[in-house]
């Protein structure tokens, strides 16, 4: 019993005549056996006139009391006993009285706590003199879902982590238990969900709840490391300050601790924060726990600085970007270390090595802070990043060794870092920094505008080629019903031009992949119709596509609105689209594609039938044979084309536009074509007056359809052309369509 605690009576253990030995420590009132503490000590107390003897024990009443824990939780619903709470050594608290404040709990008749409401309230145990300490009873629900707070881990061998499960809905709560796939690779510690990584290897950690809720983490042990990969030395100066930062090789792991061997010079932490006291020779040293391994890095004392300053007095960022801040020193070789901090950290915050990371609109001031209160500052204006980005140009024309500025353009109050690439750098090169082109070489090449949050753009680079020299050129002009679907190669290279509908593009990539395609210089959609372009995406996400040609931006949407599978959204996303003027020109091997049309593409939907009025026409020359591709170009086109280009349609091979549709008699005749190939189904034929204008003048006629002519191929070396068809032989369906066309 504690000195000076009431209502503690002998008579609870033996009956009448009560003694104490020693009335100094308890004294007993001799019929009632009421017991009073008065100092701490030990007496004997009799009974029944010495038959019944114990031992009282007296101990100081409580200066302070600890409950066994700080938090309990219980489900809402149920009772618990009320936690206990010791006293310190010496001491005895008695019989605690039990205090709740909250609605959430209710004491019994029993002296139970009961759980009425979800939510919590402070339990208080207060002992016989007045002393109190008191804990949080937490009254939850069983939860519906768990979570950890790691899903995935990487340790090294005899690193430790510790699992908390969270639960859903707020007022819930479940004891977990905690187990490891592999006990030989994941040791259990003291606290609940803590594991020692014992050898390298794979285990999962799982967690389950009282009511049968999972969850689990993946864990990594790394083998130790091999080496420290540390600095060669640090440069630093009396005062200065800094950090550390070694790291363990690829694929290994270990704790790494740093010490000074010179703690007189350098003073450094076991986790790597260092200060250089005085002038000498400073030197640190890092370990790896569970190794041998150590590393001694020097440190080189360099002159104080006189003065410091950024190399700008201001710069933009935008939100998400992050760059190295650099200071400038005087004199020369004085050392350059600063502490920097940022006056408004939400809008751009700085670590201590001057990094700086934008990340939110605003304008802030960094400051950084050397050696002798020494100071610099720079203002930082942290704007949006833009929703779109242009180029001052998309076509360029040059001639070897000429130079063009590119820039990009986009919405004011936003801004973005660019990095410019070129697709074909033997062609035409760019600074990455600036965005000025060089032409190299004939050919033709893409140069990329890239900004930080995954835009770009792209203008098309024509570099002056010869012509002269040895030319081939081969064409297919594929079987693929009432659409478009044409392979061209020269020397090694080749291109694709349109792809019919989705499932036609599956066919046509098929098709390629067994001629052993596996490289595209371009994918050419001639306009915005799916007939032409709705396999495109099949075709950039089998085939490694340099760049898409197209009439006008708005294919952009056309082709990525068609796809059917992630892949072919990534693909077509990622692809590198490049808008073709009228007078453009681009390159395939040794032959020029001179773009003829439209002359002016309209603004129309790529659903409108008008987008036919703006098809890519494309004139290529090969040698001394003339090669037309049409697409789906219109009479109304072909008009343009004949007032801007009036001596450029007389072509040796035509492929009529539309399918089996029709120009007029007078352009038919300045076409004046000595091959005409229709891509075509046999139930959309050309009209028998149509063929016979061509027949008329004297022209080769072939169809792509099934059981007239197939697929349809065509080789020139520049001189002579050769044709091949799949069904070369079958006249007699020839007749027979020929017959039924109307």
């Amino acid at each position: 019993m504690g000195v000076g605690e009431p209502g503690v009576y002998a008579s609870e253990i033996a009956y009448g005549d009560y003694l104490s030995s020693d009335e100094s420590v308890v004294r007993v009132d001799g019929q009632s056996g009421a017991l009073t503490a008065l100092k701490p000590g030990t007496a004997l107390v009799s009974a029944d006139e010495g038959r019944r003897t114990w031992a009282v024990t007296v101990l100081k009443a409580p200066s302070a009391l600890e409950a066994e824990d700080k938090t309990q939780y219980m489900m809402l619903g149920s009772s618990v006993l009320p936690l206990n709470a010791a006293a310190r050594e010496g001491e005895w608290a008695g019989r605690l009285e039990v205090r709740l404040s909250g609605s959430a709990a209710m004491l019994t008749q029993e002296g139970l706590i009961y759980g009425a409401d979800v939510g919590s309230v402070t339990v208080t145990l207060k002992s016989y003199n007045g002393i109190k300490c008191s804990y949080t009873l937490q009254v939850r629900v069983k939860p519906k879902s768990m979570a950890l707070n790691l899903s995935e881990a990487e340790l090294g061998v005899g690193e430790s982590l510790t699992l908390e499960a969270a639960f859903e809905p707020k007022y819930s709560f479940s004891r977990v238990e905690f187990t490891a796939s592999d006990a030989g690779i994941l040791i259990p510690g003291e606290a609940p969900g803590s594991f020692t990584a014992k050898t390298e290897g794979s285990a999962t950690l799982y967690a389950q709840s009282e009511n049968g809720l999972t969850a689990a983490c993946a864990v990594r042990v790394l083998s130790l490391p091999s080496e420290i990969l540390c600095p060669e030395r640090v440069l630093a100066a009396v005062g200065a300050r800094g950090q550390l930062d070694c790291a363990t090789p690829q694929g290994t792991r270990a704790r790494l601790v740093y010490e000074s061997l010179t703690p007189d010079v350098l003073e450094i932490s076991e986790g790597g924060a260092w200060r250089v006291l005085k002038e000498g020779k400073g030197l640190a040293r890092v370990s790896a726990v569970g190794t041998a391994l150590k590393c001694d890095i020097p440190f080189e004392l360099l002159s104080a600085p006189k003065s410091i300053a950024f190399s700008e007095k201001e710069l933009s960022m935008c939100v998400g970007q992050s760059l190295s801040l650099s200071l400038d020193v005087t004199p020369a070789g004085a050392y350059a270390g600063a502490a920097f901090r940022s006056s408004n950290p939400r809008c751009a915050e700085v670590d201590q090595n001057g990094c700086v990371k934008a990340l939110g609109q605003g304008t802030c001031t960094i400051t950084a802070e050397g050696l002798n209160g020494l100071r610099a500052q720079i203002i930082v204006r942290v704007l949006k990043q833009p929703d779109e980005l242009t180029l001052d140009q998309s076509f360029l024309s040059l001639s070897p060794g000429q130079r063009v500025q590119l820039s990009c353009n986009y919405a004011k109050n936003s801004y973005t870092p660019i990095a410019w690439e070129s697709l074909s750098p033997g062609v035409a090169s760019v600074d990455a920094q600036s965005g000025e082109v060089t032409a190299l070489s004939g050919g033709t090449a893409a140069i990329v505008a890239r900004g930080l949050n995954g835009q770009k753009v792209t203008c098309l680079v024509s570099v002056d080629a010869e012509t002269d020299g040895p030319v081939e050129l081969e064409i297919v002009f594929m079987d693929i019903d009432t659409n478009d679907a044409i392979i061209l190669r020269s020397g090694d290279e080749y291109a694709f031009i349109d792809s019919g509908s989705h499932p036609y593009g599956e066919k046509a990539a098929a098709f390629m992949e067994e001629m052993g395609i596996t490289h595209l210089k371009y994918y050419i959609g001639t306009h915005g119709h799916l007939d032409h372009i709705g396999g495109a995406c099949v075709i950039l996400s089998r085939f490694d596509v340099d760049m898409v040609i197209i009439p006008h931006e708005r294919v952009i949407r056309a082709i990525q609105g068609s796809v059917w599978t992630e892949e072919e959204r990534a693909a077509a996303a990622a692809a590198s689209y490049c808008v073709l003027p009228a007078g453009g020109r681009i390159y395939l091997g040794s032959v020029p594609f001179d773009c003829i049309g439209p002359i002016t593409a309209k603004s129309v939907k790529t659903t409108d039938t008008k987008e036919n009025d703006n098809s890519l026409v494309l004139r290529a020359q090969a040698g001394s044979k003339t090669i037309l591709l049409t697409g789906d170009a219109t009479v109304n086109e072909f008009n343009a084309i004949m007032r801007a280009y009036p001596d450029s349609i007389q072509c040796d091979v035509f492929k009529n536009t539309h399918h089996a549709g029709e120009l007029s008699d007078q352009q038919i005749k300045a076409i004046a074509p000595k091959i005409v190939v229709f891509s075509t189904s046999s139930l959309r034929l050309p009209s028998n007056r149509y063929r016979q204008l061509f027949e008329k003048l004297g022209s080769e006629i072939y169809i792509t359809a099934e059981r007239i002519n197939g697929n349809v191929t065509l080789y020139t070396d520049g001189e002579t052309i050769a044709v091949t068809c799949q069904y070369e032989n079958n006249r007699a369906a020839w007749d027979k369509a020929h017959g039924a066309a109307k």
